[in-house]
């Protein structure tokens, strides 16, 4: 049986890269590591990306969305060497043209350019179900450990999930400050602050995440602002406010950072980390996930 590690890019996701290794030296399992690229990541998360290939010598697959206008062919993917990964918000664009905005109650961006794309490359590459796929979601995250019972042998139970979908969970007790401790001790890091983490101005961040992100990295909001409100946007029936208009309270990513135009950087950085240092369930965990998980993602992140 074949190990699929969906990997986001991520501390938590990595750290499975380095105990899914250990899985393949000691007793032979045979693993594919696979990224989906939105190519709305922080440069930085492509650098550690290569990082972590470069010291565990693994084979990264990388795949992006690629999308077409004939019906019923919906999102296909293709395969990108690890070189040209990075910030690049054409994929989005390309959706948004055709499908119009996601938004935080309609999230078919990770849908379409993460699940969908990972279930046809699955189907295409091992078939229907000659696999395991594994997910980086920790011991300390109960609410996205779907279909299992951690007291179960996850080899020998009879109740496997639908898909086959393993989790971190199951090899490792490690709690999200166990595991920024881990890295503590890599010669290597990850080296964004959390509220930069997984896409930059991902639709499930808090909006003090978001326009604290947009602060420290002002060039790339201006690139997502064009990306997600330009008239290149497919305008759907319930846009009833114009396009872009993706986030809590159907507000755009002007009007987002405008609530927080009289708050100093400082203070605005003190409210998102006071007291929550080693938070969970929040969009710094990661989007790396299996179609039939979608119905998580409907949660709103705090």
């Amino acid at each position: 049986m074949k190990h699929i590690v969906s990997f986001s890019g991520g501390r938590t996701s990595a750290y499975l890269v380095h105990l899914m290794e250990q899985k393949r030296k000691d007793n032979g399992w045979q693993i594919e590591y696979v990224f989906a690229d939105t190519g709305a990541e922080h440069p930085k998360t492509y650098d550690f990306i290569r990082q972590v290939v470069k010291h565990y010598g693994i084979n990264l697959t990388c795949l992006r969305a690629v999308y077409s206008n004939k019906k019923g062919v919906g999102v296909t993917y293709k395969k990108v060497p690890i070189n040209k990964i990075g910030w690049d918000l054409s994929i989005i664009e390309t959706q948004v043209k055709i499908y119009g905005n996601f938004t935080i109650n309609r999230p078919n961006c990770t849908s379409r350019m993460k699940a969908d794309v990972m279930d046809k490359y699955k189907k295409e590459t091992y078939g229907k179900s000659n696999y395991y796929q594994w997910l980086g979601m920790r011991i300390d995250e109960p609410r996205r450990l779907k279909f299992i019972n951690l007291n179960d042998d996850m080899f020998t139970s009879k109740k496997l999930n639908p898909n086959n979908i393993r989790y971190l969970a199951e090899i490792s007790d490690f709690e999200k400050s166990d595991v920024l401790e881990w890295w503590g001790k890599m010669p290597f890091d990850l080296q964004i602050e959390e509220h930069l983490g997984n896409c930059v101005f991902c639709i499930k961040k808090a909006s003090k995440k978001i326009a604290l992100a947009a602060r420290d990295e002002p060039i790339l909001f201006d690139d997502w602002n064009e990306a997600i409100t330009g008239s290149h946007v497919r305008l759907m029936p319930t846009d009833k406010l114009g396009t872009g208009h993706i986030y809590r309270g159907w507000l755009s990513p002007d009007k987002l950072i405008a609530q927080f135009s009289d708050v100093p950087t400082s203070h605005l950085k003190e409210m998102v980390y006071k007291g929550k240092k080693n938070d969970v369930g929040s969009c710094s965990e990661s989007c790396e996930i299996d179609f039939d998980q979608m119905d998580m993602f409907k949660e709103v992140a705090q």
